[in-house]
């Protein structure tokens, strides 16, 4: 019978497999949103980069790459998260990157045009983040991450 050489003892094998987690931006300007969003994502398996204005998430989106976008529609200072869409357009971001809108007020007929016209998708928040999630999933294509 072979002895195990006693250096393969102390060897332990990787078995965890390398998981590149898909990153989200998320564009809302109350802490406690991106907090609550930000926590929801990651223990689905997602990475979330959060951002409080149109600024910083075209900051963060030229250094970073992806897998979906999640703004707000209302923005403190005056300014929409759709201007983000119409910026990412003038920049040429990639049409694959997928967009979900969420908002808390009624829209206006325009407002939801322009959603429309940047093939982006609306969720309203009363809707919950389980529906988020599970609609983040199928635009990512992830498996769900089962706690």
């Amino acid at each position: 019978m072979a002895r195990p050489h006693p250096e393969d003892s102390q060897r332990v094998p990787d078995i965890s497999p390398s998981v590149q987690k898909h990153k989200v931006l998320v564009l809302d300007d109350h802490p406690t949103v991106r907090s609550v969003l930000g926590r929801v994502l990651h223990e689905h398996g997602y990475e979330p980069i959060n951002a409080a204005s149109v600024d910083e998430a075209l900051g963060l989106l030229a250094a970073t790459k992806v897998a979906a976008i999640i703004l707000d529609v209302k923005l403190s200072g005056g300014r929409s998260g759709l201007e983000l869409l119409t910026q990412l357009e003038q920049r040429t971001m990639p049409d694959s990157v997928p967009t979900i809108v969420m908002t808390g007020v009624a829209l206006t007929d325009e407002e939801q045009q322009r959603i429309a016209d940047h093939r982006a998708y609306l969720l309203y928040k009363p809707e919950g983040l389980t529906a988020l999630v599970g609609f983040l999933h199928q635009l990512t294509d992830s498996a769900p991450k089962h706690i």
